[in-house]
């Protein structure tokens, strides 16, 4: 364990538990910044050998997880250390990921580092308000990319976790039209998706921007509509803001399955579930028709299709 004896490493690895239980990290998230590792050769009761030690690699691999270094001739991230950042970090993230801070913490090792301190930075945050996010968008200009190679690149960011991917035309230098894709990310999980946009488009820079988010509380229900002489189940999505109704918008994957099987246009289904969500804000709530309740001088739009 690069010269630590067994007691100190027992010490280090059942102190750090105790006290990240007795301030209850454990009942939230634990991200990090990627450790520094050092370089050169460093001392151990088996001789000298190359820092970072091996097994300290060995342990950053099996968990893939990013680390950097310093020209600093020492150890700066031991074995011991390695394990318990690997075992306890959700992941790790080049900036601090966005919160509200409530308390700050630092160690000292007091080891002497030519030009910086021996420190350990511990930071306690509260995560934003409901409602409330912090994203990321990331921008890449394309003046010699045919379409085939931009749409298979939208397909693989979404793919690989993009809140949002569009693609906009506008022109560029000289003149010469441009394709601008726009991806949505949220904080933290940026940098996957900047390598997926430029390994597949080639492009040789991504701009990246942080903005902050207004979101409505969104839920899903199950509703009932009557198309031709059956019942239906449509997923709705329900938006509020502050309790208040923004949106109501029936799922398109459940509108045109039923399209489909029973042979009518999508927009018939859509206006069936439309009016159903219509009548059930008003609390109106008839006999007969669409969802158990057309009004008696609307006919059911399924059948009207059928009629037709």
């Amino acid at each position: 364990m690069s010269g630590h004896p067994p007691v100190a490493t027992v010490f280090s690895i059942v102190g750090t538990l105790l006290l990240l239980d007795r301030a209850a990290f454990f009942e939230g998230a634990i991200v990090a910044t990627p450790p520094v590792v050092g370089c050169g050769v460093i001392e151990t009761d088996y001789g000298k050998i190359p820092a970072p030690s091996p097994a300290t690699l060995d342990i950053l691999t099996r968990h893939r997880f990013p680390f950097t270094s310093a020209p600093i001739n020492m150890e700066m991230t031991t074995p011991t250390g390695a394990a318990l950042l690997t075992g306890l970090a959700e992941r790790a993230l080049q900036q601090y990921p966005t919160m509200v801070p409530v308390r700050v913490g630092h160690g000292s090792g007091g080891r002497d580092i030519p030009g910086r301190p021996d420190l350990l930075r511990v930071v306690e945050g509260e995560s934003l308000p409901a409602g409330e996010e912090r994203m990321i968008i990331l921008e890449t200009n394309l003046d010699d990319t045919s379409g085939e190679v931009i749409g298979y690149a939208v397909e693989r960011l979404f793919a690989e976790g993009a809140v949002d991917v569009f693609v906009t035309p506008a022109l560029g230098k000289k003149n010469r039209p441009v394709s601008v894709i726009s991806v949505m990310t949220t904080a933290g999980e940026e940098d996957n998706l900047i390598r997926v946009l430029m390994e597949e488009t080639g492009s040789l820079g991504v701009r990246v921007y942080e903005f902050r988010k207004v979101v409505a509380a969104r839920k899903k229900e199950t509703m009932l509509i009557r198309v031709g002489e059956r019942e239906r189940s449509v997923r709705v999505k329900t938006s509020t803001i502050d309790g208040r109704l923004i949106a109501q918008k029936p799922e398109y994957e459940d509108l045109a399955a039923i399209a489909r099987e029973e042979g009518i246009p999508l927009r018939f289904v859509d206006e069936e579930a439309r009016l159903r969500l219509s009548e059930r804000r008003r609390g109106y709530n008839p006999r007969g028709g669409a969802g158990g309740g057309c009004p008696p001088d609307r006919t059911n739009a399924a059948n009207s299709a059928r009629d037709e």
